[in-house]
């Protein structure tokens, strides 16, 4: 079984505030899956090219303070999202009958965060812990995510270093759990 799945994603937002701040944003996403047919013993799978088209839009406020070293911003939002496309089919072909199963196009739903940014001015370790948990309709899920960067020994601008990200969505009615991780290394330059 061989296939391809890519997307993008546009979002724009504006922070208004420093230490008590508002950051509405709204974002619209594309993907495509594209998964090759298959054969079994008993008959073939065909399966239809899927796309879709997810907006969000909605605000996150918080709150920054020092603590030492540390700069910690507590943030709490909440968005509307909607699923403009994913209608996705696959038939079953076997002994001249077809049988087709159609997934039906994903209601609107809300969606709440709970996050905390730990940064530093000096470009020491940072990190962030975000909880995020949906509802509506036929969907559910809750999920957190957690991540570091550590500056490498160098000192100079463009210097590397490393940043862990870790997702885990243990409960989610329309889709698979899901638990990934993965070790990214970037320039100072591109930001966190």
């Amino acid at each position: 079984m061989k296939g391809s799945i890519y997307g993008a994603k546009a979002e724009i937002g504006y922070r208004f505030g420093t230490t008590l701040f508002i950051e509405p944003a709204a974002s619209l996403s594309y993907t495509h899956a594209d998964i090759g047919d298959f054969t079994v013993a008993s008959g073939a799978f065909d399966f239809d090219a899927q796309d879709g088209v997810r907006g969000k839009g909605g605000a996150r406020i918080g709150y920054t303070m020092s603590a030492g070293p540390a700069k910690l911003s507590f943030y709490g939002g909440g968005n509307y999202v909607h699923e403009f496309k994913g209608e996705d089919r696959v038939s079953f072909i076997s002994g001249g009958q077809t049988v087709t199963f159609a997934n039906t196009r994903m209601g609107d739903y809300g969606e709440g965060t709970l996050g905390l940014n730990i940064g530093s001015d000096h470009g020491k370790i940072s990190g962030f812990f975000e909880a995020r948990y949906a509802n509506g309709g036929d969907y559910e899920g809750y999920g957190g995510r957690a991540g570091a960067r550590f500056p490498s020994t160098q000192s100079t601008p463009g210097s590397p270093r490393i940043e862990i990200c870790c997702n885990h969505s243990p409960a989610d009615r329309s889709r698979t759990k899901r638990r990934t991780c993965h070790f990214v290394p970037r320039s100072k330059a591109t930001g966190w």
